[in-house]
């Protein structure tokens, strides 16, 4: 998301966590074919700490995008403006991936 994690802060810290944290419960789900069925994974320890985790992740993105919003209000836009007004990513020749 653009957002440096290399910060000390308390906050960045439990995001790293959780981001490592989210990795072990995938490993362990994989590992345990009885937990890949989401309901009975919710029961269990793991399961509960991963909706933890989860919380934690989701914050930190809505915080992202809160500070994102508030950035973009306080500036008019104007990075939103130039990014729109950005013609080198443009090309008349190109072709939309799908289209025949």
């Amino acid at each position: 998301m653009g957002t440096s994690l290399r910060g000390l802060g308390d906050f960045q810290q439990q995001y790293r966590e959780a981001v490592h944290r989210m990795g072990e419960f995938l490993a362990y789900r994989i590992m345990r074919q009885w937990l890949h069925n989401d309901w009975i994974f919710s029961l269990t320890s793991k399961g509960r700490e991963q909706k933890k985790m989860l919380k934690v992740l989701h914050g930190f993105t809505e915080r992202i995008i809160a500070e994102r919003k508030l950035y973009h209000d306080r500036t008019n836009g104007q990075y939103l403006k130039s990014f729109d007004n950005d013609t080198s990513a443009k090309r008349d020749d190109a072709e939309p991936i799908g289209s025949t």
